[in-house]
């Protein structure tokens, strides 16, 4: 009887359920047949790791295990996982899990997706370039970073860039500072500035802004400065006879000084501790001041010419006070209409002059409403040379049909018939303060004006001593002085 073959074949106890790899180590579910029970376990085959196979209560602690096991795997820098490493990991993670569990915002922070991979991806970067940094470092005979340090100075250096972008643009500082200047206490004194001077203060911040305006008042001190010296060094004239070539030294001192004033302004209105712009104006400084540019006598006769034509006679006593008294333009007339020279403080005529034969005249500080009408600290008197005199005799006579001179009434003045007459005579041409240099400076020179008080012009015209030295150096001949103060309409016309 054949005996029956019996089955040596041992029964199965485990069925795999799944398996997912994680790099080069396997995450394995299995269930025993017998119970239902379920067991976990990672499997890796690779030569000098251990453990091969570990079991675990959960499919989560395996794929854990699995994923560091991996990573020590690819980075080579664990030769082999074994107990002591894993239980080092296991308080990394429970730290990681505490830190999560801890930070009240952890849905809006790098909690959301810190792993231990990344962790150790991200540490091991950090250490790299720590050590590239450092063999420079040691090349420059610098002092080598340690870990700390260098994640120290990191998180200094992004808080202060935070803290940069975070802080006020300079322009709402330089438009701060202009409204200022341009209210009615924007001078010294919380005084109202000229309106030549509120003029320049907007055409300098405009360009100050240009500059910085889209910095940051956190910016560093040589940012900000680097850029100043920038835009000075690269400025250049956009309109008038000059235009289009570099800003001259004059004019970049000029925007140096205004920058530092704008510097100063930072830090009495506490933006800055100090101001970043003090040393601007050194760094372009104007070795002489220019001399003061004049016209020949020749000129302003064609000046006067165009000027006594119909249709601009209304300028005749304007281009007088201004050629043969030394008064500044807008103390005579400016753009804003309540600007306008009072004939009441000709002082009825009767002031003579002991010096030119012509009248003594007042100029004051400030008009009957108060408003300023001159950059002067005080009160003066000018003079009006006798060819200044009979000019406005001959507009009184001639135009307004009267013998006598006014004793009251503002002068007339019209912006267009100025630019008309000038642009008629010298095409447009009119360097600053023309007029009052051509005054100054022959009237200083002429033996005819000879006088023993040696303040005589400075007090007439309100120049300072080193002002007055500077620009009105240059000599002039006495024919020169001759011709221009008798510039006379009966000479002129």
């Amino acid at each position: 009887m054949t005996a029956k073959r019996q089955d040596t074949k041992k029964a199965k106890q485990f069925q795999e359920l799944r398996r997912q790899a994680v790099g080069a180590v396997k995450v394995i579910e299995l269930q025993k047949i017998e119970t239902g029970d379920l067991y976990y376990r990672t499997e890796c085959r690779r030569k000098n790791v251990s453990p091969k196979t570990k079991s675990f209560p959960t499919w989560k602690k395996a794929y854990e295990f699995a994923t560091k096991q991996n990573l020590a795997i690819e980075t080579g820098r664990v030769d082999e996982t074994d107990d002591v490493i894993i239980y080092k990991l296991k308080q990394i993670q429970e730290k990681l899990n505490t830190s999560q569990i801890l930070s009240s915002d952890y849905e809006h922070t790098i909690y959301r997706e810190l792993t231990l991979e990344r962790i150790f991806d991200a540490g091991i970067e950090f250490l790299l370039g720590i050590d590239e940094i450092n063999k420079v470092r040691i090349e420059a005979g610098i002092q080598q970073y340690s870990p700390e340090w260098a994640l120290r100075e990191w998180r200094w250096e992004q808080e202060r860039k935070l803290k940069v972008a975070k802080a006020p643009k300079i322009s709402r500082a330089l438009h701060q500072m202009l409204q200022k200047k341009l209210s009615r206490t924007g001078g010294k004194g919380n005084r109202e500035l000229q309106p030549k001077t509120k003029k320049e203060w907007k055409y300098a911040l405009e360009k100050i802004e240009r500059w910085i305006g889209d910095m940051s008042i956190e910016d560093s001190r040589k940012a900000l400065k680097s850029k100043v010296i920038d835009g000075i060094n690269n400025g250049y004239n956009e309109t008038g006879k000059a235009k289009g070539e570099f800003w001259s030294k004059v004019t970049k001192h000029r925007f140096a000084s205004k920058a530092s004033e704008f510097g100063l302004w930072m830090v009495n209105e506490e933006y800055w501790e100090s101001n970043h712009f003090k040393t601007l104006p050194s760094d372009f400084t104007v070795e002489t001041l220019p001399r003061a540019i004049t016209f020949e006598a020749n000129v302003v006769e064609r000046l006067f010419l165009n000027a006594s034509k119909e249709e601009n006679r209304m300028m005749i006593p304007y281009l007088a006070f201004i050629f043969f008294s030394g008064a500044r333009p807008y103390e005579i007339a400016g753009e804003d209409k309540e600007r306008r020279f009072d004939y009441a403080d000709m002082m009825g005529w009767k002031h003579k002059s002991k010096v030119t034969g012509g009248v003594e005249f007042e100029i004051k500080v400030f008009n009957e409403k108060g408003q300023r009408s001159s950059k002067g600290s005080r009160d003066r008197h000018a003079d009006l040379a006798p060819a200044g005199v009979e000019w406005i005799k001959w507009y009184f006579k001639n135009v307004k049909g009267e013998s006598e001179l006014p004793l009251s009434g503002k002068i007339e003045y019209s912006r267009k018939k100025f630019d008309r007459i000038k642009r008629e005579s010298l095409e447009g041409y009119w360097p600053q303060d023309v007029a009052r240099h051509t005054f100054t400076s022959l009237a200083s020179r002429y033996e005819k004006f000879k006088t023993n008080n040696p303040n005589y012009w400075l007090e007439k015209c309100g120049h300072s001593r080193d002002v007055f030295d500077r620009k009105y150096n240059a000599p002039k001949t006495q024919e020169e002085c001759e011709k221009f103060f008798n510039l006379t309409p009966s000479k002129v016309l």
